[in-house]
């Protein structure tokens, strides 16, 4: 890991976007909560937060860091099927979001 300890703490923030392509029934399902396991994006709110806050275990030589937001949104189109993921993170650190330490 590189030394960040010259840094000096500004706001970071990372982004992150999906697509998801399914038939339109299935977003119909998913926006009527008719699917047979339940609402998808729940689960996947929480994975998506779960994993900003966890980014120095699940990236190597990722400083660790506390997140202080996580925003997470979901915009379905019925007609295209496709579904439009995306997430925010941000916090107030002498290093990157999701710094790595590549320079």
């Amino acid at each position: 890991m590189r030394d960040v300890s010259h840094k000096v703490s500004t706001l970071r923030t990372a982004v992150a976007k999906a697509i998801l392509r399914v038939s339109p029934s299935t977003i119909q399902q998913i926006k009527n909560n008719t699917l047979p396991k339940g609402n998808p994006l729940d689960v996947a709110k929480v994975a998506a937060i779960q994993a900003a806050k966890n980014t120095s275990q699940i990236i190597p030589y990722c400083h660790p860091m506390p997140v202080e937001f996580v925003g997470v949104e979901f915009q379905l189109v019925q007609v295209a099927g496709i579904g439009v993921f995306g997430a925010h993170a941000g916090s107030q650190q002498a290093s990157g979001i999701l710094a790595v330490g590549a320079g």
